[in-house]
């Protein structure tokens, strides 16, 4: 998959594949005006109407923590994220150490309606796009009658990485959740 700025070209003016592409290719559907007429190239660029209720979808579901996977009565909800986004006060408060290059695993397990996390056992490791794994040492956390469940890591450069969280809910049995997130540095 090319990034977006092979394909619609960057900033700096480089025009990427779409833009070097015949103007016969990229011809739109609307009646050219005389702009159109007197430049007959056509380029084509995403139009804010059609990427904006993607990324819209995108971040509400972020934010609604709609990153779970559904086993029976219960819900295991996971993310992983740059240690940096992490305010000061919390990183302390959880003894997180922040950097560009260091992430976090947040899970949890929710069972039926009861809203807020139970006690598990989880195990878990991280594998990159090389396929070297290494183990996840979960710290579990009480807060106000929740359990969630933290998992500290490096990640030397930017890259996609998949997780692999072995969870033991009580009553049901063991289960597997597998999932894969990319991880940029940041420069907080």
């Amino acid at each position: 998959m090319k990034c977006r700025s092979a394909i619609f070209g960057d900033r700096a003016g480089n025009a990427g594949v779409l833009a070097r592409m015949p103007a016969r290719r990229l011809r739109s559907r609307r009646a050219p005006d005389a702009a159109d007429q007197r430049d007959q190239r056509y380029v084509a660029r995403p139009s804010a109407r059609a990427v904006l209720p993607w990324l819209a979808a995108a971040l509400a579901a972020v934010a609604l923590g709609a990153q779970f996977k559904r086993f029976g009565a219960w819900e295991v909800h996971y993310i992983a994220f740059n240690a940096s986004e992490l305010s000061t006060q919390i990183a302390e408060r959880y003894d997180i150490v922040r950097g560009p290059n260091k992430g976090i695993l947040n899970v949890s397990a929710v069972r039926g309606d009861s809203g807020g996390g139970e006690k598990v056992r989880m195990t878990g490791t991280l594998t990159d796009l090389l396929g070297q794994s290494r183990p996840l040492a979960f710290r579990e956390i009480a807060d106000a009658g929740t359990f969630y469940y933290l998992a500290a890591f490096d990640f030397p450069h930017a890259e996609t990485l998949r997780f692999e969280v072995v969870v033991t809910l009580p009553g049901h049995g063991v289960e597997v959740v597998r999932f894969q997130q990319p991880l940029y540095h940041s420069d907080r």
